[in-house]
């Protein structure tokens, strides 16, 4: 399968021929991932991108990257953060498993 036929980010246990996620084991991995604590997804997932971009981006590359209209709408995400090549790499290179 390829392209169009099979899903970006797949699901192993899935039952329709593309291995996409549906909503409801999207829903339930996302919630046993959450916790006791509730947070949407798109709030989680833009939010965890935006504050590791912060370290590699400047303010104005990452208001262009994310479409925010006003620079002050990213001091949420980059208020404290550092400018940090390495920890970009560190973020997004696969974590070794012993």
């Amino acid at each position: 399968m390829a392209g169009r036929d099979m899903a970006l980010f797949w699901n192993p246990s899935a039952r329709n021929k593309a291995k996409a996620w549906t909503y409801d084991p999207y829903w339930k991995q996302w919630r046993d991932a959450c916790g006791p604590e509730v947070i949407a997804p798109q709030a989680g997932t833009r939010h965890s991108v935006l504050s590791r971009l912060a370290e590699v981006l400047t303010p104005h590359e990452l208001k262009s990257q994310s479409q925010h209209r006003d620079l002050r709408s990213l001091d949420h995400y980059t208020v404290g953060a550092k400018p940090n090549h390495a920890a970009m790499v560190r973020a997004i290179r696969p974590k070794e498993t012993k």
